[in-house]
């Protein structure tokens, strides 16, 4: 897991220096729930019990690494955008229509969805988060603690990566380019790039990443994280639906998603999962027993 916790501390030196040096304002709440869910995570393992234990130890520890890169990851993501170069919308528009995507047919079908068929296809979308933290806690818990630093490796590279590819080739989506849908979600990004935004609370941020899409990407990860073990077919179902409410309901183009699941493909391939090995593999979960004295 040392690439992540570097990959993380990083992260936070660059935030530190943006806002420092850009003369952003912090909400200070937010840090604060921040800091109590690290300290309700960290709490466990003050017991030894609990600290050397092969399940819990990992879980925790990587949960808690999970939501400080978030956190920076976030606010990097915002401080990066706030630099406004050129949009691109009209570049990716037109790469969609090489690929014969008619953007206008594509949201008439989506609108046209049963009522459920939205409902799942909106909770697909909005499931990326949870399932990083369930994956995480999953993986640790149930001993693959391997998968879970592979995982956990990936995730900080990938989302780095995706940051730092989009900040150089900004987009405001499909929805706003050709004015098919809502656009109150991107009041941010708008008000990043015009300077009227320059608070970063955590609780209120938005995912404003266009190119590569990092939904498509995350879906990807967490499909392999949990493609040898029990869990491989919902995860693979529910991850297929996030990648297909991508383009419906968050807006990206589909070029957006094709490149998502490039980088998470590449890293995926790049450092590929260690093959399991029963050492280390530790069987299912049975409570510790006191021994009689003997």
């Amino acid at each position: 897991m040392r690439p992540a916790l570097l990959l993380t501390t990083l992260v936070i030196a660059a935030d530190a220096l943006g806002i420092a040096f850009g003369g952003w304002h912090l909400v200070a709440r937010d840090f604060a729930v921040l800091a109590a869910a690290l300290a309700a995570l960290a709490l466990p393992l003050l017991a030894p019990r609990y600290r050397h234990d092969p399940r819990i130890a990992p879980a925790l520890r990587c949960a808690a690494l999970l939501l400080v890169f978030q956190a920076a990851a976030a606010c990097l993501s915002y401080l990066l955008i706030a630099l406004a170069p050129p949009l691109t919308d009209a570049t990716l528009a037109r790469w969609d229509a090489a690929l014969g995507i008619d953007w206008r047919v594509l949201r008439q079908s989506q609108a046209a969805l049963p009522a459920l068929a939205q409902i799942v296809l909106s909770a697909a979308y909005d499931s990326g988060l949870p399932q990083i933290l369930a994956v995480v806690l999953y993986l640790g818990f149930s001993g693959r603690g391997d998968r879970l630093h592979d995982f956990m490796n990936r995730y900080a590279a990938v989302t780095l990566l995706v940051i730092l590819l989009s900040a150089p080739i900004p987009a405001a989506g499909a929805f706003k380019h050709f004015g098919l849908g809502p656009a109150a979600d991107l009041w941010h990004f708008e008000a990043l790039r015009d300077g009227g935004l320059r608070t970063l609370s955590l609780q209120a941020m938005q995912g404003l990443i266009s190119m590569p899409s990092l939904h498509a990407a995350m879906a990807v990860l967490l499909a392999q994280a949990l493609f040898a073990t029990p869990l491989r077919w919902p995860a693979l179902a529910l991850n297929a639906l996030m990648l297909a409410a991508t383009p419906v309901l968050g807006g990206h183009y589909v070029v957006d998603v094709i490149a998502g699941m490039a980088v998470a493909a590449a890293a995926i391939a790049w450092r590929p999962s260690r093959p399991s090995r029963p050492s280390r593999h530790l069987g299912p979960f049975r409570s510790p027993r006191p021994t009689a004295p003997r």
